[in-house]
């Protein structure tokens, strides 16, 4: 048989599976606790600002934004413990390293209508 022998000879194509992220909840804990506030068990303003000292943008920048959304924050500006890893969990990230690589993604999602549609609806 011609496809068994082409097989053979050739090899077969093989399809890589996309590669799931690991990601060490340990980790999300403690890169947590780096920002939240000493009184509250939240990242609130000088969390924040810290976060985005480490990624490499400021506040003002529309990716936090899309951060929020990921992180499905509630209140602008502040994320809840559940809120911060969860966000982090979904995006894939244990460390600002790794988050600081999805920064041009999230940029890019504001250029699509659809995502940003529901980012900015957020």
């Amino acid at each position: 048989n011609r496809a068994v022998d082409v097989f053979f000879s050739e090899g077969a194509t093989v399809i890589p599976e996309r590669s799931v992220p690991v990601i060490d909840s340990k980790q999300i804990e403690l890169w947590y606790r780096r920002y939240k506030e000493r009184e509250s068990d939240a990242v609130g303003a000088d969390g924040i600002q810290l976060l985005c000292d480490d990624i490499g943008i400021t506040p003002l920048d529309p990716v936090i934004l899309v951060l929020s959304y990921h992180c499905q924050a509630s209140q602008m500006g502040v994320f809840t413990r559940e809120e911060f890893l969860g966000g982090m969990q979904r995006l894939g990230c244990d460390g600002p390293e790794k988050l600081r690589a999805k920064i041009e993604e999230m940029r890019h999602s504001l250029n699509d209508k659809v995502a940003c549609k529901e980012i900015y609806a957020f």
